[in-house]
């Protein structure tokens, strides 16, 4: 973090869109859109914290910008349906 402490100012996420050679939100964004259009229907999805927060936003119509405010609750299923997010315990 040290040497590359400019890809942590901002946001507490924007680190995630500033990493050399690493995916960026457009990127992750057209990948969970992809997928997400290929779905046949309902389904559960396992994933890591930040590509939960991509399918939640896309999923509720919300715009990237908002990716930060999506809450991540380690081992819970994150249900969304009819575009409202609820957490299950």
């Amino acid at each position: 973090m040290r040497s590359h402490a400019e890809l942590f100012t901002g946001n507490r996420l924007d680190w995630y869109d500033r990493v050399p050679t690493g995916e960026n939100f457009s990127g992750l964004e057209a990948r969970v859109r992809s997928f997400l259009d290929d779905l046949p229907g309902p389904a559960l999805i396992v994933t890591h914290g930040i590509t939960l927060r991509m399918f939640r936003v896309i999923a509720m119509g919300l715009p990237v910008s908002q990716i930060a405010q999506m809450p991540v609750k380690q081992g819970a299923v994150h249900l969304v349906k009819d575009g409202r997010h609820s957490i299950l315990n």
